[in-house]
């Protein structure tokens, strides 16, 4: 089905809801690893913003970005009729999730949100506000459109595989979605990732909330990571942590088997 701000297709087709909501530049297949097996059991949809992967951008040459795929969400949600959904966000779809939970609580029974903070700012600084940051992401995401109609910065696609997971394959696959990626939705979404806090309403959603976190002595260490998302989500009245090692930002990759098992945990005990 394709809405205006995002693609959902659907694997499997009985059992209880599981939305995938995926990042920045990213397409539904960052989930494959875990997919097939959660479609045995589970109606699995597949979230994928329109204008990753090649697809045309629709509504997403805008602003409001975040409230359009949030819209879009709810509405898929409320036409098929289907409420308390299992909700996993990756990145910026860790954002969505919030988001939707807070803006409309009965479309999430449970959220699993993969290496995301509801502040992405508190990485710069505990002092840092969307304000603050806002000329900064206002920089990058002209700098990023602009390249709209150009070929590929592959130096600049291979640091930024590089800088989010550590696996030689992880990195190749993740650097093909950023070729695939229309820059002006991408940039549009990097300067809402940058400038969106949610904190403040973080202790509205009251459901079950796991977040995963990565870490590894090359990129973030286990100390700096618990102190960063533990103190981000303390507000959250039923809060849960996974904190996974050896792994870059994109935990499903660098990570699918420990993934697996932390996914299917969830959905088991909250399903219970």
């Amino acid at each position: 089905m394709r809405l205006n701000h995002l693609t959902i297709v659907q694997s499997g087709e009985h059992g209880s809801p599981i939305i995938f909501v995926p990042g920045l530049s990213t397409q539904r297949s960052v989930w494959d690893s875990i997919v097939p097996t959660l479609a045995r059991s589970h109606r699995v949809f597949l979230v994928q913003v329109n204008g990753f992967a090649n697809d045309d951008p629709g509504g997403n040459l805008t602003a409001g970005l975040l409230e359009g795929l949030v819209a879009d969400l709810h509405a898929f949600l409320s036409g098929e009729g289907l409420e308390q959904a299992i909700i996993i966000g990756h990145s910026f779809g860790g954002l969505v999730a919030l988001k939707l939970a807070v803006t409309h609580p009965n479309d999430a029974g449970a959220l699993m949100i993969v290496d995301s903070l509801p502040f992405v700012g508190v990485m710069l600084s505990k002092e840092a506000t969307a304000e603050k940051i806002e000329p900064i992401a206002n920089d990058m995401r002209g700098s990023m459109q602009s390249r709209y109609g150009e070929p590929p910065d592959e130096d600049w696609i291979l640091r930024v595989a590089e800088h989010n997971a550590l696996l030689p394959n992880s990195r190749f696959r993740i650097a093909e979605w950023a070729r695939e990626a229309d820059p002006r939705v991408a940039g549009q979404m990097l300067y809402e990732g940058l400038t969106t806090d949610l904190r403040e309403y973080l202790s509205s959603i009251n459901i079950p909330v796991i977040v995963l976190y990565a870490w590894s002595a090359e990129t973030l260490s286990r100390q700096r990571a618990d102190e960063l998302y533990q103190d981000a989500y303390q507000a959250l009245p039923r809060i849960s942590y996974a904190a996974i090692s050896n792994s870059g930002h994109f935990i499903m990759l660098d990570q699918p088997t420990v993934f697996a098992i932390e996914v299917c945990q969830f959905i088991n005990s909250w399903s219970k």
